[in-house]
Formats: C-alpha cells, sequence, structure tokens
C-alpha cells in the first residue's frame, strides 16, 4: 500500500497509464466497503519503482459525515480515460445508502472529471462529496435517444420481438430452454421449474436490477395454477435466500394472491407466507412491488389498467435484503418467477404480459 507503516489492506485492481513520458500506478486500497479509496504512484519508467503520491488518496468517500444527505459511499476500483475533447474522467465503483451502510442497489459505477494538479491525477478535484451529476460536453452524435439506464426513469417493456432486451439477467447459466417470448400472443412464457433449483441449480427466474432507491416494478400475468403447489408473480431477490416473493397461487381450490418471505418458518423451501388475499377470478393480474428506501410494499390489481392497487399485506423491511445483512455487493433484483413446490416440473407455463420498472432517485441530478 501507500505507508507501509500503517499496514494498509487489499491495494488491488491495478492500472498503468502513461502520460507525458511518466508511468502511473492507480490502484484501489482499503477494502471494497467504507474505507474503500483510491491511490496512485508514479514512476520514470515502466518497471518501476512507483512512488505515492504524498496527497494520497485520490478518490475516497470515507472521512465524511456519514449522516450527509444523498451519500455515495465505499468508492474505488477506479479507471481513467480521456473523452473526445481531451479531458480526463474516471469511472469507479460506489454505493448509495439509505440508512446507515444498508443498500439494495449493490455496487454502481459513479463518472466523476479528474484534473491534474502538480503532475499528479485528482477525481473529484472541486468537490469533497461525490456529486450527484457533472456538465459532459464531448459526447457523439447521436441518431436517437439512448434508454435511460440511471437516474429518474420509466421504462415499460412489452413482448413484441424474439428476443429479451439486455437488461435481463438469470441465476447461473443453461440454454434458457424454459422461456420464450410467444410473438402471437406477445407473452413471455416461462415454464414452472421446482422451486428448489433456486438452492444451486438454474431456477425459472428472469430479472432485472433494482436501480432506485424510491421506486417499483411491475407486471400482469395469466396463470391458471392447477393446485397449491404452482405459483407464478414477481420477486425482489438479494441471493437464493433472502427474497420477497408475491405471486398467484390457490388455496383450497380457489385462486388467492399471496406473499411470501425467504428464509423463515418451517417450509422446506425455505419461504413462509405473510398474507395472502382472495382473487375474483382467474383473469390477468397485475402485480406491483414498490421501494421506498427501508421499505417495500406490495400491491396487486384485478383491472388491467388504473391506479386501483391493493396493498398486500404489511410494509416488509428492506434492509432484510441490504448488502448489510445479506451480504455480497450485488444488490438486488426484480424478477418474474415460476414455480412449483414439487420435485418435478408440471410442463405449466406462467405467461407474462409486460414488464415495467422505474423510479425517481437524487442521483439522478434533477
Amino acid at each position: 500500500g501507500v505507508n507501509i507503516d500503517e499496514h494498509p489492506i487489499w491495494i488491488e485492481g491495478p492500472h498503468i497509464y502513461k502520460v507525458e513520458g511518466r508511468y502511473y500506478l492507480s490502484a484501489a486500497e482499503g477494502g471494497t466497503e467504507l474505507n474503500h479509496s483510491q491511490v496512485i504512484f508514479r514512476s520514470d519508467a515502466i518497471t518501476g519503482p512507483y512512488l505515492p503520491w504524498e496527497k494520497n488518496p485520490i478518490l475516497t468517500q470515507r472521512n465524511l459525515d456519514p449522516e450527509r444527505k444523498n451519500p455515495v459511499t465505499s468508492t474505488g476500483h477506479a479507471d481513467m480515460i480521456q473523452d473526445l475533447a481531451g479531458n480526463w474522467w474516471a469511472f469507479f465503483l460506489g454505493c448509495r445508502p439509505y440508512e446507515g451502510n444498508h443498500f439494495n442497489t449493490g455496487r454502481e459505477t459513479f463518472m466523476a472529471p479528474v484534473k491534474w494538479v502538480e503532475g499528479w491525477p485528482v477525481i473529484n478535484p472541486d468537490h469533497m462529496e461525490i456529486q450527484q451529476s457533472y456538465p459532459f460536453t464531448a459526447a457523439l452524435p447521436r441518431e436517437e435517444e439512448p434508454q435511460p439506464m440511471q437516474g429518474s426513469f420509466i421504462r415499460h417493456e412489452l413482448f413484441y420481438t424474439p428476443q429479451l432486451s439486455h437488461h435481463w439477467v438469470r441465476i447461473r447459466a443453461d440454454r434458457g430452454e424454459w422461456f420464450q417470448i410467444d410473438t402471437t400472443d406477445n407473452t413471455l412464457q416461462i415454464e414452472l421449474l421446482p422451486a428448489k433449483r433456486m438452492q444451486g441449480g438454474v431456477p425459472s427466474y428472469l430479472a432485472q436490477r433494482q436501480q432506485h432507491i424510491n421506486g417499483h416494478a411491475a407486471t400482469a400475468l395469466s396463470f391458471s395454477p392447477a393446485d397449491e403447489n404452482q405459483k407464478a408473480g414477481i420477486a425482489v431477490l438479494q441471493n437464493e435466500e433472502r427474497f420477497y416473493y408475491l405471486c398467484k397461487s390457490l388455496e383450497q381450490g380457489k385462486p388467492v394472491v399471496q406473499l411470501y418471505q425467504s428464509g423463515m418458518g418451517d417450509d422446506p423451501q425455505g419461504m413462509m407466507l405473510l398474507a395472502s388475499a382472495s382473487l375474483q377470478d382467474d383473469r390477468p393480474l397485475r402485480l406491483r412491488i414498490g421501494a421506498e428506501r427501508t421499505l417495500y410494499r406490495f400491491y396487486f390489481s384485478e383491472e388491467q389498467e388504473g391506479d386501483n392497487w391493493q396493498q398486500l399485506g404489511e410494509e416488509q423491511d428492506a434492509r432484510y435484503l441490504s448488502t448489510q445483512n445479506a451480504g455480497g455487493f450485488v444488490g438486488c433484483t426484480y424478477g418474474l418467477w415460476a414455480l412449483t413446490l414439487k420435485d418435478e416440473s408440471p410442463n405449466e407455463v406462467a405467461r407474462y404480459l409486460w414488464y415495467e420498472a422505474g423510479g425517481n432517485d437524487a442521483i439522478s441530478g434533477k
């Protein structure tokens, strides 16, 4: 590390740059949590020796007030580029906690300007805190506006083409033969696979990442369960043992909407029923998960349009799915999940009509 006498930990992710005849070695230091930082070394030869800058680190948020508004923490693992106008920028990882060190959006990618000071690069030079936005004037011309990937947006996805968009992810990898888009009725069909495949196998779970602290994910599905073991709906999931699951199923032969929490109770699949409500008939059902910083709320509607949502059960603790409690840095996903509690697939599918996700976080800069 920079100062061996201070017993630094986890110096990693090195990059070497040649700038005006000198070689710069940049690396992360301090571990990928609250003490994360980026440091810089310099040499006249690529083989070294590389000497640290006396004003290291060149990026960190660890000394700032933890109670500051809209904090970005755990910054590091930076790389640097020059844009088309010759300006220097850094791309790095960081986290956006909503309370203490609780965050459900994982480690995200940030971008900040770089200024060269006394022959050394400094990231975010004019501010102590990472800003919500920075002016950028060197973008390539574009023929159409791209889909938003950050900040405030709502993305509504219909299943009109044979291929899913690049936003979708799965747990582990296989050929994906358990889902397909039916372009005759424009639905995403997901086969009901055993729930136990969530543990070590490939579950029938298609997801998009939770990108907002304050936001939502929603879908509509057409599904007629044959028994109480069959379920289909939408989950917010941090890992295989930490999730909430909002789904349609049967109770005593009647259609219901149910809310489960993972990892609790004596259920052999590790799910405990938190709430359920009767449905009037077997028509398509809308489901919605709302994220409100420390809370998730779960809703359903038997109407295909409008804002007539009914909340199912009580509000649930979002911190149950935070990195602080669940571990890892991956963040949560909102996923379409169709399953059976039996050991064999019933060769049945749930049909999803659309998917929507969006939110309005302060990090948007608006």
